[in-house]
């Protein structure tokens, strides 16, 4: 049997340009498979999201009280979730969503959401069951630009704060280091995008 077609991982913290990014994949043949969430007012083009993908990553970290940001979703998550009733059970959630779009890709595939930066060892299990070939591309930005961003934006509906924002900033980058280790890792920087020469070696890279 061929392998299946490699599955691109947009990873990095909320507000770094994933949303950018994830806007530009298919200019590169990538497919960003759907249905994907629409744009509101933080995001009016769109948000490049696999709905059901988020939907249940995010539920997954409420109900291991890590929801990302909030005052808990600084920490680590519980030793041995993955293995945990819970932590199977979003498994194979994810295992059936992986499951029905692989069948459905000519050539690479890419999903995106910064939740799975806390993650990944859902993913490495699920697509090594799969055999998917997993591969991640990290966006980063400048932490003060995100703190700047989030704060903006969340403050009301959670409370966020500078130095909440600038620690889930470290937690998430800093996780898919460690979660990450022995894929193949793109980082690709956000300031990038608005430097033409960067923006297309960033492109060529991708592509």
């Amino acid at each position: 049997m061929a392998p299946y077609p490699p599955l691109h991982l947009i990873v990095g913290m909320h507000r770094s340009g994933t949303s950018l990014l994830g806007s530009l994949l298919p200019a590169c043949g990538i497919t960003l498979p759907g249905p994907l969430i629409p744009g509101d007012t933080h995001n009016p083009e769109g948000y490049f999201e696999h709905a059901d993908v988020t939907g249940l990553q995010e539920q997954l970290l409420i109900d291991l009280e890590r929801w990302w940001p909030a005052p808990r979703g600084m920490q680590p998550l519980p030793e041995g979730w993955l293995e945990t009733a819970r932590g199977q059970e979003a498994l194979a959630e994810l295992m059936a969503v992986l499951r029905a779009e692989r069948e459905q890709q000519q050539g690479p595939w890419a999903i995106k959401d910064p939740r799975s930066s806390l993650l990944l060892p859902l993913w490495t299990t699920a697509c090594e069951q799969l055999q998917i070939p997993l591969q991640l591309v990290l966006a980063v930005r400048d932490p003060a630009e995100v703190v700047v961003s989030l704060v903006r934006r969340d403050q009301a509906a959670t409370g966020m704060d500078g130095w909440r924002a600038q620690r889930l900033w470290w937690h998430h980058n800093a996780q898919v280091l460690r979660d990450g280790r022995g894929l193949p890792l793109q980082v690709v920087s956000f300031s990038h995008w608005f430097d033409p020469q960067k923006a297309l070696l960033q492109l060529q890279g991708l592509a």
